[in-house]
């Protein structure tokens, strides 16, 4: 049986619980494309898995928190707040991702947040370490 759309784009969100990163690259399509708003697109589902293995290999203790999710045609549209920790440092991030489905594939993720909002957590998780005496790495 075929996930609805919004199924999909809930069930890849809930995947980053779980690190899952293939699970993940695996619902894109493979001309499919990651565009994090402040960075350059990743483009195609190999790029995608290789990016996510990277860039959240100092992640830890995730939790996506989902509020809304709109779906319309081909397109979910997700209001949700990733808790996470960066290094160590306690993060919670509102976000919203607007995804675009065709074919049961993800063809294209936009996700949209304030990344200098979710750095000066990290910034004050540090200045906190290093106050109580730790590394604050």
């Amino acid at each position: 049986m075929t996930k609805s759309n919004r199924d999909l784009v809930v069930d890849n969100l809930l995947a980053f619980d779980r690190f899952a990163y293939d699970d993940i690259a695996d619902d894109y399509a493979e001309d499919g494309v990651l565009h994090f708003m402040q960075k350059e697109p990743v483009i195609g589902r190999e790029a995608i898995r290789a990016f996510m293995k990277q860039q959240f290999a100092a992640i830890s203790n995730t939790r996506i928190e989902i509020h809304e999710v709109y779906e319309v045609g081909d397109t979910v549209i997700v209001e949700r707040t990733d808790h996470y920790e960066y290094e160590g440092h306690p993060v919670s991030c509102p976000i919203c991702n607007v995804t675009t489905i065709q074919g049961g594939e993800i063809v294209l993720w936009n996700e949209y947040w304030d990344q200098k909002f979710s750095a000066d957590q990290v910034v004050a998780g540090m200045k906190a370490a290093k106050a109580a005496g730790g590394s604050g790495s």
